[in-house]
């Protein structure tokens, strides 16, 4: 971990190369209202992810895909477009992601032409904070300032808090603050597992920004 608090690693797919997405059936969606993939999935197959896709939606849930890597995307980024514009309600990007995905332009221009391709984009910005847009209106909110000691995981936090809004109705605003308040609790510890007085915390939050709903 740099003095950035960022810390530098190569994805090892291991045993997850075991998993066949080609395998999914509607029934292992039972009892869910949405389904989060990752963007390394990709290294399977284009056909296997879009069955996986498309088996989710057959199965009556919402399809939330981040991006993973800026090298996935460079890798397969015809596939990504289509699969986002054929199967997926929610896609999150970093700057990175968008950059590789949509080209680098302003930042409305990638929220934008994210939007086009799922009907919620989300844009995460690390420090400075994350942007989210559905049906063309868009809604920004800020990062915590807190001391941060490790990254690892502050995306994938802020896409748990954000999707934990949005399907309890949440407006996209808290959905979004909600989201940065998980992120600001994991970036100050060390790996993604929060301690019990963090969760306490955020247990309040949540509750607060439901009764605001």
């Amino acid at each position: 971990v740099t003095p950035d608090a960022e810390r530098t690693m190569r994805p090892a797919l291991a045993a997850a190369l075991a998993f066949d997405p080609a395998g999914v059936r509607t029934e292992d969606f039972a009892g869910y209202a949405l389904a989060h993939v990752e963007g390394y999935l990709l290294a399977h197959s284009e056909d296997k992810v879009e069955h996986l896709l498309r088996t989710a939606r057959e199965a009556g849930c919402r399809v939330s895909l981040d991006l993973a890597s800026f090298e996935v995307v460079r890798s397969f980024r015809p596939a990504i477009r289509r699969l986002v514009g054929d199967y997926v309600d929610i896609v999150f990007a970093n700057s990175d992601e968008a950059d590789a995905l949509c080209g680098a332009k302003p930042v409305a221009d990638q929220l934008a032409e994210l939007q086009e391709l799922a009907g919620i984009a989300v844009l995460k910005q690390g420090e400075k904070g994350a942007w989210a847009s559905c049906r063309g209106k868009a809604a920004f909110a800020p990062a915590r300032k807190v001391r941060a000691v490790d990254t690892t995981a502050a995306g994938d936090s802020f896409a748990a808090g954000f999707l934990y809004g949005l399907l309890r109705d949440w407006t996209l605003d808290s959905s979004l603050a909600f989201g940065a308040a998980v992120a600001a609790e994991t970036v100050q510890v060390i790996g993604a597992a929060l301690p019990e007085t963090a969760w306490e915390k955020l247990n309040r939050e949540a509750a607060e920004f439901a009764a605001r709903r």
